[in-house]
């Protein structure tokens, strides 16, 4: 499950989320469809507090954990957000 948010504004179309790791989080980032950045955190709350630094920026919550990736997230992600996913999580892109 991953945290998703959404910032469009004035030509901006852009996503923030982050996820749970089992030593942490990863936190990405990018151009809506676009191709995602990295990042990782030793702890959740330090993924939570960016978060709460996106929403006073303007970005919407468009899903949380408890949700599944429904329709709305994957209209927002890259077609292969699981691969890029998948590579951050090994450690084999740069943070």
């Amino acid at each position: 499950m991953i945290v998703l948010y959404h910032f469009k504004k004035e030509g901006s179309d852009k996503i923030w989320g982050w996820t749970k790791t089992t030593d942490g989080a990863i936190s990405f980032w990018g151009r809506t469809r676009g191709s995602l950045s990295f990042k990782h955190y030793d702890s959740v709350w330090d993924a939570e507090d960016q978060a709460n630094k996106k929403r006073r920026k303007g970005y919407k919550l468009v899903s949380n954990h408890n949700q599944e990736v429904g329709p709305e997230v994957l209209d927002l992600l890259p077609v292969d957000w699981k691969g890029q996913f998948m590579i951050a999580k090994l450690g084999q892109t740069k943070f």
